[in-house]
């Protein structure tokens, strides 16, 4: 009786061929399953921080950008105030450039 097999190089008992098997048990699995739990995690943490991080960076700049327009205002206002011969509360100790002694470094 002929082989009904036509690929007799892979089924031969004569071939080279090799099977390998990989039995992955339930130990093995579970401890699959757990690191790929804990890498998810630490990457929803990470892709968390870089949300807050990024807003935070946001918020900086915001106040940064008030804090400037803040000090121009007053600055435009005080040179208004000396321009026009008006007291400004520095002008008794200091003189008319009084207020500008908080623009000193401060130490």
């Amino acid at each position: 009786m002929a082989d009904t097999n036509t690929d007799e190089s892979v089924y031969a008992t004569h071939s080279n061929v090799n099977r390998t098997s990989i039995n992955l048990g339930g130990m093995t699995l579970v401890v699959i399953v757990i690191l790929a739990v804990v890498i998810g995690a630490c990457g929803v943490v990470m892709g968390l921080n870089l949300a807050k991080q990024a807003q935070m960076d946001a918020d900086f700049k915001a106040l940064k950008t008030q804090e400037w327009l803040t000090e121009r205002r007053l600055m435009d206002r005080e040179a208004y105030d000396i321009v026009n011969g008006f007291k400004v509360p520095g002008d008794d100790q200091n003189g008319p450039a009084g207020n500008l002694q908080r623009m000193k470094p401060k130490r």
